[in-house]
């Protein structure tokens, strides 16, 4: 999710992506601000996380019961997937760091939410908390030397979505010798070793979609909210080679894109 500006709360300034028939919204905090200024406009989200959208939309996705329908940004098994690429790719894995933002609710009963799949792997997770760039640093320096042997980056928008904290902790783990990975769409482009990212392309396309269907008379009770299918896997072999690691031939042949 990128990070986005907040858009103004006050009633009698109407968020511009509502002027007209339909609004659009790229993230939480404009899907917050456009649907508290309007119950009446129909509004796209695309994308938000899970439980923003069940907020907005209800719990039902096939029938939203409000004024907006959309796209949720990420599924539940893509930090599962993580992981499991992570074990496959350095096998002597143990200690995985998982880096989450304490105040999003997503993330509320990490690592208990991945503890089936943390068992199977035989890994071990450890809460790593941030609130972003204010304290990014200050969190990373309690795990070096040796505490964790592995990171996974929580796709937040004070995380990895924000390019300096993104870059902080490829840098750490560059530093600290640590295979990392994250279901932020770039974070393997940007020097992670893997990410498996929502391809935000069918996301954009499925929205202007809805967003045509409203114009030609659609409710948004008609348009079910609608979880990512699609995803992408970039291996970054480059650092692969940094941390002495030989990618098995199974996982390249599965990466949409390999970074050489």
């Amino acid at each position: 999710m990128l990070r986005a500006q907040v858009l103004p709360s006050k009633a009698a300034r109407r968020p511009s992506c509502l002027r007209g028939g339909a609004g659009g919204t790229y993230t939480t905090a404009e899907a917050f601000a456009a649907a508290g200024a309007t119950t009446s406009i129909p509004i796209v989200v695309g994308p938000a996380g899970e439980q923003t959208m069940e907020r907005l939309a209800g719990n039902n996705f096939a029938k939203p019961v409000a004024n907006v329908s959309g796209f949720v940004l990420g599924a539940e098994s893509q930090d599962e997937k993580c992981l499991q690429l992570l074990k496959e790719a350095a096998p002597d894995l143990s200690r995985i760091g998982v880096v989450l933002n304490p105040d999003n609710p997503i993330w509320h009963d990490t690592p208990i939410a991945l503890e089936a799949a943390t068992e199977q792997l035989g890994l071990v997770l450890i809460r790593v908390e941030s609130r972003g760039a204010v304290d990014i640093d200050r969190t990373l320096n309690h795990y070096n030397n040796g505490k964790v042997d592995g990171l996974l980056l929580d796709d937040d928008s004070t995380l990895a979505a924000d390019s300096s904290v993104r870059a902080r902790v490829i840098e750490f783990a560059r530093e600290q010798h640590l295979p990392s990975a994250s279901a932020y769409t770039t974070y393997a482009r940007d020097g992670g070793l893997l990410s498996l990212g929502t391809d935000m392309g069918s996301i954009h396309r499925g929205a202007a979609e809805y967003v045509h269907r409203i114009i030609h008379g659609a409710r948004p009770s008609e348009l079910p909210v609608q979880r990512p299918t699609k995803f992408e896997l970039v291996i970054n072999l480059k650092t692969a080679n940094a941390l002495g690691l030989t990618i098995p031939p199974a996982i390249l042949a599965r990466a949409d894109e390999v970074i050489e």
